[in-house]
């Protein structure tokens, strides 16, 4: 196309803002590229990088322009993907509020291997639920009918691969691109992120840091790494304020 157009006395120039239009278009390569979303992992953490109180309180780590924040974020995403430990202690919503004004509502998924979620979850309830997708184990007879009571209620169920007696989340990711996702926001809890990382499929870290001291629950646990040398290393980071906390946000190496 360009050399037709030059070849017809037009003059073209190549580049333009190029760096600006390929993060514009981060999701989209991603997707179209590896077959699976940009996948942002978020959390929030203390000082000493505690995501909660050893009881299991983590309500609120951060403070509310923090809070705010992650709301930019979601409107920003496709869609946000949490875990059964996530959405069974937080009941969370999932949607862009505090004054965001969202192009439209992300899509919710929650990873339910088992369906044992309880049905009466604002994920499952509110105004939103027909933009909640459960994403859970091949259906056994006993969880065909609550998977069938979900979807009564307009949510979708979608059934995925296990790989020792845990969802496959190569797969989830596959699916999840399927579904149009190119930007996906990962707010799950320690083990969600964690096996993330492990397997190398998250692209970038939203990471929100409070001046607190809280020594309960870390943030991430066994990354199965042996030697220092092989931490997981991020780049381009930059660190923000943002009311009285820290945003740092960093990509991995690989993300091209």
């Amino acid at each position: 196309g360009i050399e037709t157009l030059r070849a017809a006395g037009i003059a073209v120039t190549v580049g333009v803002e190029e760096i600006a239009c390929r993060e514009l278009n981060a999701g989209f390569f991603r997707r179209v590229t590896t077959g699976r979303p940009l996948v942002i992992l978020k959390w929030a953490q203390s000082l000493d990088g505690a995501t909660a109180t050893a009881s299991g309180d983590s309500r609120w780590i951060t403070s509310e322009p923090a809070r705010r924040r992650v709301h930019r974020l979601r409107a920003a995403a496709d869609a946000v993907l949490v875990g059964t430990g996530t959405a069974a202690a937080d009941d969370p919503e999932l949607t862009v509020r505090h004054g965001v004004r969202a192009r439209r509502q992300p899509l919710r998924l929650v990873l339910d291997r088992t369906l044992r979620l309880n049905p009466h979850l604002k994920l499952f309830t509110d105004d939103h639920r027909t933009r909640t997708v459960v994403l859970t184990a091949p259906l056994t007879a006993e969880r065909q009918a609550r998977a069938d009571d979900l979807r009564a209620d307009g949510v979708r169920v979608v059934e995925m691969a296990e790989t020792a007696g845990r969802l496959d989340l190569g797969s989830v990711l596959w699916t999840v691109a399927e579904l149009g996702v190119n930007t996906l926001l990962v707010e799950g809890g320690s083990g969600l992120a964690t096996a993330l990382l492990r397997e190398r499929l998250v692209d970038r870290l939203c990471v929100f840091i409070a001046p607190k001291l809280v020594g309960g629950r870390p943030a991430l646990g066994d990354l199965g790494l042996d030697k220092m040398d092989d931490a997981l290393t991020v780049t381009d980071w930059r660190v923000e304020r943002v009311g009285p906390d820290l945003l740092i946000q960093a990509r991995f190496n690989e993300e091209s």
